[in-house]
């Protein structure tokens, strides 16, 4: 903002955005003030950003586990009017916050 004799004008005080209070941890579960922390959330570990495993997790660190889902696959329509599918397993890797 601008200044006069090191002090700021008051025009310059309209402009800038002023905190009263601190900000909630967000990376911690404070249940007095609604936040559920990281803990246990899902990231994604090759991004940089905000879902980003090193920005979610807070540098806690976090976990990688394989799961394994079912889904239907290799559909085939049968004479008359049937459609039948095999079960297939699909494998995910999912990284978790410490």
């Amino acid at each position: 903002g601008d200044s006069v004799n090191g002090k700021r004008s008051r025009r310059g005080l309209l402009t800038d955005l002023v905190y009263l209070e601190d900000s909630p941890d967000y990376c911690r579960q404070d249940r007095s003030l609604g936040t559920v922390g990281t803990v246990g959330r899902q990231c994604r570990k090759d991004s940089s950003g905000p879902e980003g495993c090193e920005t979610l997790c807070c540098g806690r660190g976090y976990n990688e586990e394989t799961v394994l889902t079912k889904s239907k696959c290799r559909c085939k329509f049968e004479w008359c009017c049937q459609v039948v599918c095999e079960t297939c397993l699909d494998s995910t890797t999912v990284h978790t916050c410490k």
